[in-house]
């Protein structure tokens, strides 16, 4: 029995194989054998073999007619060799001449299953960074341990390369690792698969620093500049990431129980993943991506990739799609929906809320099964929403490197319920485009609903302005509030419908009864920066210095501590007629007191309560937002301009003076503009959407108007605020 087995797969490598096969045939240590694996290679390196073959008889060749790979090579030589131990040699590499005379010494001296040595790398390409990291990776390896089973973890604590080369090891060690592997093609980071069952199954390990072993960086494919078969080759990288991924979680908790942190095991699936994630990195690799996504499985490693790498570069992530078979916006004449899943943080306090509860038993009643995702737990003071609710990490804590615990549960629980249609309604949200890719690569068709005005974010001077139109184009369908925004999305996708926000109350349940004798303002929403209650408040007070009896009921939460504190130093200041009641479900009471709505909003989408006032014959006294259908009807309504105080104080008063005929009259057209909203089927406009079903809309004239009119109204205050910043 020979002392050593040195076992080299060879394909296509006669330029550096004469070299390499002189430095293992004239080793000063003879006791070896020699096992050459040709891998079906098209050049002459069969050859060269065979004439080495010829004059050594220590020499075995095994030749593949068809390539399987240098993990089968390495395998099938493995199970044929013979030695004591086992020196594994790269076709392109070579060894020093006292190598196997040396480390032979060494390793029976040391009794050990693992002997480590020095390797000289050698840049042929140069690239003196990527081979400085490499000498660093392999220097700092210091393990010297005997009747250890904590290898793995000690070896994986750091990122290692797992290379087979630059080892000496104890040949009944690497057949039990040789025997776990598939018998499978694997092109790439085979050597850590193979390394990584070899630790597992060894018990001890020896360093020394002495160099034997010569590696050329860049004579092999490491070296060679990337094509679509090289990619390819990478991509095995999965194979081996699952690989060892299931034997980690099957072994663990086993008699044969695996000692590795987890930590550990992440950092292996990082390395492997970092040969991959690069190249799908590169705009115009949409044929890599399609690859990678259809034949390794790959979307759940893309998406939290990109999450990770690129968390606040989502323009760059669409660029990188926009082509991607998986993630276009689908173009399906008719389509069949059943199961209707939808999201958004909660469904407590405020409109999009309570649009998001309505429009789930608007759906159940025309027959689908409804599942809801929220952020948030269910809390008493949740809108009514009787159906399956899931609860996601929550999207404002989530970042980047956290995503891929947000998207297992909602990959997990669409596949679980069998859904086919998502309705988004978080069109704001950080996790907004990576939920869409998680909802989309589960090949389930996409809705996004926009609550509000396209505008918002240049309003906002959010960075996300930019990058959500390029978001918004990958998306099945859009849903807007407004004509206008409807003319704004469809510059970025086709596919976009209007609808309206559904209101729970009919105005011919609603028995009407306008008590002038108490003049009553009704101010409700969720008091956020936008809704501007200072403003409401500067109003009221200048309408009770004339008129102390016209109240104001505050109805809503405060979502911001600094507006609550103002709006309450303000209160105290003067005197103001005024209730506060807070956040409340029970809101019929108030509108059925009140003789008017007002609104100081920044910007609005389609205010529920608008719909809601108007149900109870309640005229609208608000700051203009020309784009806002309500407005644009002019059904009882009555607009002044944006913090135009002084001006929607004189109305106030004018409408409550002793002549109450404008205020009837706006009150009998705010019930027309009710029961006119209410003449649109809700349920069948929703079904056709989701069958996609749905019209064109064209926009007139006075849309692109209003729409210019909007874009350039937003830039004079965002040049404004910019100064004020400055």
């Amino acid at each position: 029995m020979p002392k050593i087995s040195i076992i080299m797969p060879v394909f296509n490598a006669q330029k550096y194989l004469n070299q390499s096969l002189n430095s293992i045939v004239n080793q000063y240590f003879e006791d070896i054998e020699i096992i050459l694996v040709n891998d079906a290679s098209t050049d002459n390196s069969l050859k060269i073999m065979k004439n080495f073959v010829s004059s050594d008889e220590r020499i075995t060749l095994i030749n593949f007619k068809k390539s399987k790979s240098s993990n089968m090579a390495r395998k099938t030589a493995v199970l044929k060799s013979t030695g004591e131990y086992i020196l594994f040699v790269d076709a392109d590499d070579t060894i020093n001449l006292d190598t196997c005379s040396i480390l032979y010494q060494k390793i029976t001296e040391l009794n050990v299953d693992i002997l480590q040595f020095g390797v000289n790398v050698i840049d042929c390409v140069g690239k003196p960074q990527i081979v400085n990291l490499l000498k660093k990776r392999l220097s700092e390896l210091n393990i010297n341990k005997k009747d250890c089973d904590t290898l793995l973890d000690e070896y994986f604590s750091e990122v290692r390369t797992g290379h087979l080369w630059g080892k000496l090891m104890k040949r009944s060690v690497v057949l039990k690792a040789f025997e776990l592997i598939p018998d499978i093609a694997i092109y790439r980071a085979q050597d850590l698969l193979a390394f990584f069952l070899i630790l597992y199954n060894s018990r001890s390990f020896a360093t020394i620093t002495d160099v034997y072993y010569n590696y050329f960086y860049g004579r092999g494919h490491f070296g060679k500049k990337e094509d679509f078969n090289l990619f390819k080759a990478k991509c095995d990288a999965i194979i081996v990431k699952d690989f060892i991924n299931n034997f980690y979680y099957t072994n663990r908790n086993t008699d044969n129980k695996i000692n590795i942190k987890e930590e550990n095991i992440l950092k292996i699936n990082e390395e492997l993943l970092n040969q991959i994630i690069p190249s799908l990195l590169k705009k115009g690799n949409t044929e890599y991506i399609d690859f990678f996504i259809e034949n390794y499985n790959g979307v759940s490693v893309l998406i939290n990739s990109f999450s990770r790498k690129l968390w606040y570069e989502r323009i760059q992530i669409v660029e990188l799609l926009q082509d991607v078979k998986l993630f276009l916006a689908k173009e399906i004449e008719c389509r069949q929906a059943r199961v209707i899943a939808t999201y958004y943080p909660s469904i407590r306090n405020g409109g999009a809320q309570r649009v998001v509860a309505n429009l789930v038993q608007i759906w159940q009643n025309q027959g689908y099964k409804v599942v809801l995702f929220t952020d948030l737990e269910p809390t008493d003071e949740d809108y009514f929403a009787d159906c399956e609710r899931i609860i996601l990490p929550d999207a404002e804590a989530t970042g980047g490197q956290n995503y891929y615990l947000r998207r297992e549960i909602l990959y997990h629980e669409l596949k679980k319920h069998a859904v086919d249609t998502f309705v988004y309604h978080s069109w704001l949200s950080p996790c907004l485009l990576f939920d869409m890719l998680t909802i989309k690569s589960a090949k389930i068709y996409f809705i996004l609903h926009c609550h509000n005005v396209f505008n918002l974010l240049a309003n906002n001077l959010l960075q996300m302005h930019f990058s959500l139109p390029h978001i918004f184009s990958l998306s099945d369908k859009i849903i807007t509030l407004s004509r206008v925004d409807l003319t704004y999305w469809q510059n970025y996708n086709k596919n976009v419908v209007l609808t309206v926000n559904p209101c729970v109350f009919k105005t011919e349940h609603i028995n009407i009864v306008n008590n002038f004798d108490c003049p009553t303002i009704l101010f409700i929403c969720r008091f956020s920066p936008e809704k501007r209650i200072l403003d409401a408040i500067k109003i009221m007070q200048k309408v009770n210095e004339i008129r102390p009896d016209i109240k104001i009921i505050f109805v809503g939460e405060f979502c911001d501590k600094n507006i609550e504190k103002q709006s309450k130093e303000l209160v105290n200041t003067a005197y103001i007629n005024c209730e506060f009641t807070g956040f409340t479900l029970e809101i019929q009471k108030y509108y059925e007191q009140a003789n008017l709505l007002l609104c100081t909003s920044k910007y609005e989408g389609d205010p529920l309560t608008f719909a809601e006032a108007q149900c109870f014959g309640l005229p609208i006294l608000s700051y203009n937002l020309p784009y806002l259908e309500t407005l644009r009807n002019k059904l009882g309504v009555v607009t002044v301009p944006q913090k135009a105080i002084d001006k929607s104080a004189e109305k106030i008063l004018e409408l409550f003076s002793d002549n109450k005929e404008e205020l009837k009259k706006l009150s009998e057209e705010a019930q027309a503009a009710s029961v006119l909203r209410e003449s649109n089927n809700l349920g069948l406009l929703w079904k056709n959407i989701f069958e996609n079903n749905t019209e064109t809309y064209i926009p007139t004239h006075e849309d692109y108007k209003i729409l210019f009119d909007t874009i350039k109204q937003t830039n004079i205050e965002s040049l404004e605020a910019r100064k004020r910043f400055k």
